[in-house]
């Protein structure tokens, strides 16, 4: 048996990045701790802030948990429902006791439900992201075929295979050509890294509520977000990127 020092596995991906003046840093990345960790010149390991831990932004989670909350809630309702527990028998139409033993086991289950909601967002957004990914590498490298078999296939999410088709009409409206999908990025300065989505050139769409000002051919940095709305935080993450 082998035992490696904290972060110095081979089985963990090492990332290297490329300065103007002519230096070069290398990144390790351990996977369980999802964090990346810079070489330094005596040997050591430093660890680097993560770029959506940096703006704290990455999931939206007091707007999930909210909403989990509510779907928690709503989810104990039809429990008593649909369990008979809630009655109304009698001719002044009031409700029938309901046993402290019984409401604890229904709220527990209920209970659960939040947690349940939380992941599923969170797959959802993953399974998104990843299709994507595939898609658009089968851009950069041209493999046609690939392309095909992907859009043929969507994710079985109804929520993140709507999500894909919804990025590939904003595709083909603003004539979008890849550069780059999954982007290591680090910042020496400020000591953080992550991966940005993808990098392309694209045009103006014909939508002035989506682009006011007409442009062609412009580099971009791209962040696909799976929510059902647009927050101000989304935008200090693409900054912190670029």
């Amino acid at each position: 048996m082998i035992l490696y020092a904290p972060g110095h596995s081979p089985n963990n991906p090492v990332y290297s990045f490329h300065f103007p003046d002519g230096t070069e840093e290398r990144l390790t990345f351990i996977l369980e701790e999802w964090t990346y960790y810079r070489h330094m010149p005596d040997g050591s390991l430093l660890e680097q802030d993560g770029v959506s831990g940096v703006v704290k932004c990455c999931t939206p989670v007091q707007a999930i948990k909210n909403w989990a909350v509510k779907l928690a809630l709503a989810r104990t309702k039809q429990l008593l429902m649909d369990g008979g527990y809630l009655t109304n028998e009698d001719d002044t139409g009031a409700f029938l006791p309901l046993y402290e033993a019984v409401l604890d086991d229904i709220l527990e289950k209920a209970r659960k439900a939040d947690d349940e909601a939380f992941t599923s967002a969170g797959q959802c957004g993953t399974d998104a992201h990843d299709h994507l990914e595939k898609i658009i590498k089968t851009v950069i490298y041209e493999n046609e075929s690939r392309r095909h078999e992907l859009l043929a296939k969507l994710p079985l999410d109804e929520r993140a295979a709507n999500a894909v088709i919804a990025v590939m009409g904003w595709w083909s409206d603003h004539n979008v050509r890849w550069k780059h999908s999954e982007r290591k990025v680090f910042d020496r300065e400020f000591g953080f890294a992550g991966t940005l989505d993808a990098v392309a050139l694209m045009d103006a769409c014909k939508n002035r509520d989506c682009c006011p000002v007409e442009y062609v051919d412009r580099l971009a940095l791209c962040d696909f977000k799976t929510s059902n709305s647009l927050r101000v935080s989304y935008l200090f993450q693409a900054a912190a990127y670029r």
